[in-house]
């Protein structure tokens, strides 16, 4: 059976469209747990803040209405989270789920690279897009 891509799109009111693809072995999707940069910021700010507001797992499992393994292992990362999960867990801790997603997002965004610092008289990408472009590439 050959791989399956998933395809996964964020959108924000501060951040373009952005297309996430990880490529799964059919085999292993029943085993397989997708976590990755974003999931793990998202478990760590859910955990801190239930560690904060002093909610026990039982209270979040109640009030979230999830199993206790999924509230579980979307605070610990060990788990891809769903989207369902995540706004039900956001919503019993009182947290802005899309801000939370747009600061994971920025964790995620690899970081951009100057080669003009390194390299003086290189142009940056955004000088090379203005001279090939022009001021407005639209």
């Amino acid at each position: 059976m050959p791989p399956i891509i998933v395809v996964i799109t964020t959108m924000s009111m501060t951040q373009p469209l952005a297309l996430h693809s990880h490529i799964c072995d059919p085999m292993d999707m029943g085993r397989q747990k997708l976590t990755g940069p974003v999931t793990r910021y998202v478990a760590s700010a859910l955990a801190a803040e239930r560690s904060r507001r002093g909610v026990t797992y039982d209270s979040l499992v109640e009030s979230s209405g999830l199993s206790k393994g999924a509230v579980v292992g979307a605070l610990t990362g060990t788990r891809s989270i769903a989207i369902e999960a995540f706004v039900a867990i956001c919503e019993a801790l009182d947290v802005d789920s899309g801000e939370l997603l747009d600061a994971a997002a920025e964790v995620a965004r690899p970081p951009e690279v100057d080669l003009a610092a390194d390299n003086p008289g290189t142009p940056t990408d955004r000088e090379r897009m203005e001279a090939e472009w022009g001021d407005d590439p639209a």
